[in-house]
């Protein structure tokens, strides 16, 4: 009966066709020129705002390097690094961990900024914090003025929530224009340089794009929950070696996710020698790396060691590693202290605190950090990973990540014959190949 009454109703009129766009008066098109023309001139500003920045790099390269203050030069590189703003802190984080590039004592340098950067007013942060949270903040949220850590883009704060306590991640006052107009003069020196003969295989333009896709996606921490929420769904619990945090409340300028300790990575990374955790560490790392490469084809593309945390984590029993190390059974076992894990961290992080204070010189704190990490083994402790800063992450496309599975595994297999003609064949520019043989 519905049907039969339903088939017998009137049916609309047919939509009338869309009328055709009205264009733009001179009125409204002149507030449009006045946006573009102003952010031209104010991406001209910042490009001579970066040529007075590094002027004085290029100028002082010759004359120190020659007289034997190359670690002066590396300095001065880094020092004008971080005042260029967090597009260039970014590149020189990506620089500090590529040792087989670049100078070992320059990557030394750089790696300073991953995790120390300028940071922003603390007032700044609060009123953001107190606009999400729709109250202001109170004695009770335990508000840490002094950020815990600082990056290119953003910085950390700590404070309870219902009694937990959350890391709260704030990005920097006008980051996202900033690298707005950084990626727009990247950009048009990639399509510069790309012009110039031999440089198409490159991909400069490609390269800079996609840079300008992750960057500009950093600026917004919406998109860094998601990753977080993606990456805890990948590893699942059968990998709780590697965690990540979980996001709570997210703005585009403020994310609430659960607090993680641990002292970062860099601390077990000493120059002589190694440390007793060194093999789990890479095997933990290289493990999560090809997991996210090659099974789950989303990989955080921000791993540089500020951006890991260690978790040093105590045995389940004092007897866990008897096995291991006979001591444990012995009568003198139970005169030994137990360690806490806050305690553990507070320790590690304390020789760092010492070391970036200037009270104890690098070598010193190596060898505190190597016989603190012997002593944590010995009482049964093991490492686990936590991943921070996801706003940068990536997957390859289907036909990518069939040539980057097809080489990977031609380099697995040890023929380097095949891995040749694989990156010949598959290249963007096949025909600037001189000698495929």
């Amino acid at each position: 009966y519905i049907a039969y009454h339903a088939l017998r109703a009137p049916r609309p009129p047919p939509p009338s066709p869309p009328l055709p766009p009205v264009p733009p008066s001179p009125a409204e098109r002149t507030p449009a020129l006045l946006t573009r023309l102003t952010e031209g001139l104010h991406v001209a500003l910042r490009l001579l705002t970066l040529l007075a920045l590094f002027a004085p790099v290029l100028l002082t390269y010759l004359p120190l390097t020659w007289t034997g203050r190359t670690a002066q030069w590396y300095a001065l590189l880094r020092r004008q690094l971080s005042l260029a703003g967090p597009t260039f802190v970014k590149l020189a984080q990506w620089a500090g961990t590529r040792r087989d590039l670049f100078p070992p004592p320059l990557c030394a340098e750089l790696s300073r900024l991953h995790d120390r950067n300028r940071p922003h007013a603390a007032q700044y942060s609060r009123a953001l914090v107190e606009h999400m949270l729709g109250r202001p903040i109170t004695p009770q949220d335990c508000w840490c003025d002094a950020p815990e850590g600082v990056g290119a883009v953003a910085q950390v704060h700590r404070m309870l929530v219902h009694g937990h306590p959350v890391a709260v991640k704030v990005v920097h006052p006008g980051v996202a224009q900033l690298i707005s107009r950084d990626l727009r003069i990247i950009g048009a020196l990639a399509r510069l340089i790309d012009v110039l003969p031999g440089a198409r295989w490159l991909s400069l333009p490609d390269e800079a794009a996609l840079f300008a896709d992750m960057m500009r996606a950093q600026t917004d921490l919406r998109f860094e929950a998601r990753n977080l929420d993606r990456f805890a769904e990948n590893f699942g619990s059968g990998r709780r070696a590697v965690r990540f945090p979980r996001p709570l409340h997210a703005s585009g300028d403020v994310l609430f996710e659960s607090f993680c300790d641990g002292p970062p990575l860099h601390a077990f990374m000493v120059h002589a020698g190694h440390t007793a955790f060194d093999r789990s560490l890479g095997a933990l790392g290289l493990d999560a790396f090809l997991h996210m490469l090659i099974a789950d084809n989303f990989v955080h593309a921000d791993m540089h060691p500020g951006n890991i945390l260690v978790e040093l984590n105590p045995p389940a029993t004092p007897l866990d590693r008897f096995v291991e190390d006979f001591y444990d059974m012995s009568p003198f076992a139970h005169r030994r202290k137990v360690i806490s894990q806050q305690e553990a961290h507070a320790h590690v992080r304390g020789i760092l605190s010492d070391h970036a204070d200037g009270l104890i010189t690098r070598q010193e704190r190596d060898e505190r950090v190597q016989k603190y990490s012997e002593r944590l083994y010995a009482l049964g402790f093991t490492p686990s990973l936590v991943l921070l800063d996801c706003g940068l992450a990536s997957e390859l496309d289907p036909v990518s990540r069939r040539n980057f599975i097809d080489l990977f595994s031609a380099v697995c297999m040890f023929d380097g014959r095949l891995a040749g003609q694989l990156m010949v064949e598959r290249c963007k520019s096949p025909e600037l190949v001189r000698d495929p043989d």
